[in-house]
């Protein structure tokens, strides 16, 4: 053999030591990091921290529904009060962290990252109770890196997922009667104070309860208990949901049948809404809009403008099923929006944009065959698998089924959005989980551990390192801050002179965020914008009892189109008006009236 040749083969074998020196290096390194629970939180915290990142300098207020509870919250910070119809635990929690800034763009922000955080760390909690170390790490990135989780529309939903965490965990830490009442008791707690489609985890886990309770007195394993030994640990944890469900009745502002009222009247406002939209989206020919003129809609199919469903049933069974069987037809953009950010679909399963993508197809499809391989294989080794790993996971996997179940009626009545299915993707991402363990270990055996170890330790280091926070390619002008800290410094002065306010209508909900909306009525400012060159401002405003007035740029670009509006911009105290603030910034300009005393 030539010197040359000869001096390739050392230095590829060099080489190729040195590399495999390095790869056991990297794996030894990977195995002391999963050896310990610590860094895995503290990996997964830093990612989903890096995520949010400039949340604060970047994202604005949210309106609609965020800002109904915002006043929720704002009751909780003012004197504790609550109302029962509107998620409670919520708004309270909310209300304290308001308490704690004092300022309701910092707490709109600083509680959407606590519930962020609190999930991403209780979602690898869960995982860790049911799958290995690096592989629920795992998925707690993926569940951490998806902007439908940390960017949801509105807190409320991913707040909802905190209880049923907790009830998961509970349920995972142990098989004995109080784990299992506590954990029944969160999901009755969280189906009165947080969101009522729960009912259906609760029942649900119930059964499993009596069902598990009765069996273990069959086969002896309840040491001779009598049935009354079960009162303490199912009563006592439900004991304490009804006494702090009663202790935030106390606070509610509506009690007994206004409060009935209010849950009626939120149920059918809602399903004229989710019907309205699914109608629209079907016929693509009606064109009104779905969250104020429902009403029309409902009256032409059920009878009612705002019918229960149960009315709309009775009333129109046929209009129903279509409602029903289109939200069934979305369930798969719904499922791959909640697992990768992007759906295959035509049609959105929410209310906002969604990106499209052929990806989430082949991606979901390879998710699908891996679930159904990993069935084969579970199947094939039922025995072994049931032994070494579902048996001491079955009190888990029985609570997780149970949640999941909520995804049903949710989906036919509403909608398969995403963010009213959170607890179905978390479930979702585990049964992926379990099917990939079981695949690996089906093909690598013991080595599955080292290799998935690496895996998921060099994933989560480069994650860290190169994916970019998601506020930063994603910012917003952030309009409705502007407006509130315009108008922040003017609230007292408004909550003790104003009684009606002309307001822009596409800022539904900053009077919410100032703590107005409960002591100022407000009039549409679009209304004076409609107004013709020839009709009367002056008498416009007297006819609607206006004593102040906000005119952000907007506004202020579709008055100049009549002169006696404009004339109330350039020159208000010729008709009885004074200014309180005016500002600019570049071309824009903010303008507050308030009528003079005595006009």
């Amino acid at each position: 053999m030539s010197q040359p040749l000869q001096s390739v083969r050392r230095h590829t074998s060099a080489h190729r030591d040195y590399l495999a020196a390095n790869v056991a290096y990297i794996t030894h390194l990977a195995d002391r990091f999963f050896d310990k629970t610590w860094p895995s939180y503290t990996l997964a915290a830093l990612l989903q921290l890096k995520v949010v990142w400039f949340i604060w300098n970047l994202r604005d207020f949210e309106t609609g529904d965020a800002a109904s509870y915002f006043t929720g919250a704002y009751l909780w910070y003012q004197n504790f009060g609550t109302n029962i119809a509107w998620s409670p635990l919520y708004t309270s929690y909310y209300g304290s962290v308001l308490a704690l800034t004092g300022d309701a763009y910092s707490a709109t922000i600083l509680h959407r990252v606590i519930i962020v955080m609190a999930a991403t760390l209780g979602v690898l909690a869960v995982m860790r109770k049911l799958l290995p170390p690096a592989l629920a790490l795992l998925i707690a990135m993926w569940w951490a890196i998806l902007p439908i989780n940390f960017d949801t529309l509105y807190e409320v939903h991913l707040f909802a997922l905190m209880p049923v965490l907790a009830a998961w965990l509970v349920a995972a830490s142990g098989d004995s009667p109080w784990r299992r009442g506590i954990a029944l008791g969160i999901l009755l707690g969280a189906t009165l104070l947080v969101r009522n489609e729960l009912i259906v985890a609760a029942i649900l886990y119930a059964i499993i309860c009596f069902v598990w309770e009765r069996r273990e007195r069959q086969q002896g394993d309840a040491g001779g208990k009598s049935w009354r030994a079960y009162v303490a640990p199912y009563g006592i944890p439900i004991l304490i949901v009804l006494v702090l469900t009663g202790v935030l009745y106390s606070r509610s502002t509506t009690k007994g049948s206004a409060a009935l009222a209010e849950f009626h009247g939120k149920h059918a406002v809602n399903m004229c809404q989710v019907y309205a939209y699914g109608y629209g989206q079907r016929h693509p020919e009606w064109r009104h809009s779905p969250w104020i003129e429902c009403d029309r809609l409902m009256a032409h199919k059920f009878g009612r403008q705002y019918p229960t469903l149960s009315q709309m049933i009775v009333a129109n069974p046929r209009a129903v099923r279509d409602h029903f069987a289109w939200n069934l037809s979305l369930t798969p953009s719904g499922l791959q929006v909640g697992l990768f950010n992007a759906m295959s679909g035509s049609f959105i399963p929410g209310y906002h944009k969604v990106t499209r993508s052929p990806y989430a197809l082949v991606v979901g499809l390879a998710a699908l065959l891996v679930v159904a391989a990993g069935g084969v294989v579970l199947a094939r080794n039922w025995q072994f698998w049931w032994v070494e790993w579902f048996r001491e996971r079955r009190a888990l996997w029985l609570v997780l089924f149970a949640v999941a179940a909520v995804a049903i009626p949710v989906i036919l009545t509403q909608r398969p959005r995403p963010s009213y299915l959170f607890a179905t993707t978390a479930v979702l991402m585990a049964l992926i989980g379990t099917a990939i363990h079981i695949l690996g270990y089906q093909w690598l055996g013991i080595r599955w551990r080292r290799v998935i170890n690496t895996v998921a330790l060099t994933v989560g280091v480069c994650l860290l390192l190169f994916i970019p926070p998601y506020y930063l390619t994603h910012p917003s002008d952030r309009p409705i801050l502007t407006d509130y800290q315009f108008l922040l410094p003017f609230r007292d002065e408004l909550l003790k002179h104003s009684k009606k306010m002309l307001f822009p209508g596409y800022q539904f909900g900053l009077p919410n965020y100032l703590g107005l909306a409960t002591s100022i009525a407000f009039v549409d400012g679009s209304k004076i914008s409609q107004l013709k060159p020839e009709d009367s401002v002056g008498d416009f405003l007297d006819r609607e009892k206006v004593d102040s007035i906000y005119l952000p740029p907007r506004m202020l670009e579709e008055l100049a189109q009549n002169p006696e509006a404009r004339r109330l911009v350039e020159d208000p105290e010729s008709l009885g008006w004074r200014t309180l603030g005016s500002t600019a910034r570049g071309e824009s300009r903010w303008l507050l009236l308030r009528r003079k005393e005595g006009n």
